[in-house]
């Protein structure tokens, strides 16, 4: 965690929040005054400063900024403290519920452990718990959405297929492909008419949020179409560059982000026919759906295929987690597998990250909170003691995963 924010995004989410907390507006100031802590932001004469993202992440972020508040950690240049746990947080709360999503639906404990340790440790996904912003409340609400799902409660499912929307542009794509996998979702005995009944009621109320976004967020508040990004040339990046250019970046790119991935999913996909074809529907959908969007829509300086599609690889996760029995691979082999993803997310955050603090050998370490405030020589407690606990709760979890990955035994009767 770096302990501070990383990207503009993530900064102006979090003052939102501020704002939010502080005012009970979204507006950052008065018109005409500009905010000190976001230089970059635009707005027209005479108006105030208003959100160029949507309103879902900073709403999601108020109870950890109101601790940030409540306990004098929330000025500037970090802008909180807590806050920035929302990455990791998030993060681990959506792989939870896959976990607990596919053991409700009958995966094995080894077929839990490797979805989760693979979606958990692509890089993408790692990287999207350190630079927080949407995409990881994007993943926590898919994961809720999958658990919602194996639980049957179609209640929770409505209410997280219309909030998607209200958080990022591409959520209007990710909840109608959510809607749409649940035709092939059926629980036991339950007729073929219920399920596309459920389908479409989820779909309806996907579109909902999306218009209901388009109409509040962008045509009411903002009093323009193109909503936070009108000021900001939001059709420049239409056509901007060859699609077929840009979708093959995005592949060429996730296929050396997940490649540990792709390939059991693949081989997953085969291997468990008509079922599997059904598991990996959700998946192929949305990373189709996102490959069309940024290749009609990108611009030359922000082609992210880590960033943009870090959620599509949670949805692999979670379908790898359905279909993994069905390899009836060893679980030494599935420890390699999972061994191998590891060190691959490892050398990513290594070539990304580490390029922030250098030391007197020539060498780089990354922005982390702990290794920030060991810079800046404050206290060991500060920052020792956090290292310690995390890396015995590390090797803890490290011990209980490893009895999902030891050998089968069967005792023999006399």
């Amino acid at each position: 965690m770096p302990g501070t924010w990383v990207t503009s995004d993530q900064a102006e989410m979090i003052f939102t929040a501020h704002r939010l907390l502080a005012v009970g507006r979204f507006d950052f100031a008065d018109p005409g005054q500009k905010v000190r802590e976001l230089p970059w932001l635009l707005a027209e004469p005479g108006k105030p400063p208003k959100p160029r993202l949507f309103p879902g992440t900073p709403l999601a972020l108020l109870p950890l900024v109101a601790l940030d508040r409540g306990l004098g950690l929330a000025g500037p240049p970090d802008l909180g403290t807590f806050v920035h746990l929302e990455g990791p947080a998030f993060i681990a709360l959506a792989l939870l519920a896959i976990g607990l999503a596919l053991r409700r639906r009958g995966a094995s404990d080894l077929a839990v452990v490797v979805s989760v340790l693979m979606a958990g440790s692509a890089w993408p996904v790692w990287q999207i718990s350190r630079r927080a912003g949407a995409e990881p409340l994007l993943a926590l609400l898919v994961g809720a959405f999958f658990l919602a799902s194996a639980n049957r409660q179609a209640r929770l499912q409505g209410l997280l297929v219309f909030a998607l929307p209200w958080c990022h542009p591409t959520a209007s794509l990710i909840a109608p492909v959510l809607a749409a996998g649940e035709l092939f979702a059926r629980g036991p005995g339950e007729p073929r008419r219920e399920a596309w009944l459920r389908a479409a009621r989820l779909f309806a109320l996907s579109v909902a949020g999306t218009l209901t976004t388009a109409l509040v967020w962008n045509g009411w508040y903002h009093r323009r179409w193109g909503g936070g990004y009108a000021l900001y040339g939001v059709l420049g990046g239409v056509l901007q560059l060859p699609p077929l250019q840009v979708a093959s970046a995005y592949l060429k790119e996730s296929l050396l982000h997940v490649p540990l991935l792709l390939m059991i999913s693949a081989a997953a996909l085969i291997a468990g026919g008509r079922a599997g074809a059904k598991q990996f529907f959700v998946p192929i959908a949305m990373l189709a759906a996102h490959l069309l969007l940024f290749s009609l829509y990108s611009y030359s300086f922000l082609i992210e295929p880590a960033r943009r599609l870090a959620v599509v690889w949670v949805t692999f996760g979670f379908a790898l987690g359905g279909t993994f029995d069905r390899l009836r691979l060893s679980e030494r082999t599935a420890a390699a597998l999972v061994l191998l993803s590891l060190l691959s997310g490892v050398y990513w955050y290594r070539l990304v990250e580490a390029n922030y603090y250098a030391w007197a050998d020539g060498s780089y370490e990354p922005l982390v909170g702990w290794i920030t405030l060991a810079v800046a020589g404050r206290s060991a407690a500060l920052w020792a003691l956090p290292v310690a606990l995390l890396s015995g709760f590390a090797g803890f979890a490290g011990f209980r995963l490893s009895r999902a990955f030891a050998p089968a035994t069967s005792g023999t009767g006399s």
